[in-house]
């Protein structure tokens, strides 16, 4: 079942969310992503206007996060978190498992029980 919000926010969206809660600046925030600042503007209104919730009060001198703001971006640092551990975890399974099969998985994800009994993960299952 496909929600209204599936693939219309990226991580590159999040990203950008983030990097502005985080400078509390969109001119800041456009610098450390590396685009214009009228780009992210119009891209966080766009976001806003997807999601139906306000995510900052701006004014000309300042920026803060709404409260459902602050809420979305706890929601969006654990999904980044998420994924990048995830990330990393297949990129050890490979490591691990170099020379062992030229074929990746057929579903492009590896599961816990892939991993190498060295591997620290299979400690937090124990």
């Amino acid at each position: 079942m496909k929600t209204q919000y599936e693939l219309f926010l990226s991580f590159r969206d999040i990203e950008w969310v983030l990097a502005i809660a985080e400078n509390l600046s969109y001119s800041k925030a456009a610098k450390q992503v590396g685009i214009h600042q009228s780009t992210l503007s119009l891209r966080i209104m766009a976001i806003e206007n997807l999601l139906k919730v306000k995510l900052f009060d701006r004014s000309t001198r300042q920026v803060k996060l709404t409260r459902e703001g602050s809420v979305l971006i706890e929601t969006f640092r654990m999904l980044i978190e998420i994924f990048d551990n995830d990330v990393l975890d297949t990129i050890n399974v490979l490591a691990a498992t170099e020379g062992e099969s030229d074929e990746l998985p057929k579903n492009g994800t590896v599961d816990r029980s892939q991993l190498s009994d060295q591997h620290p993960a299979n400690d937090e299952q124990a």
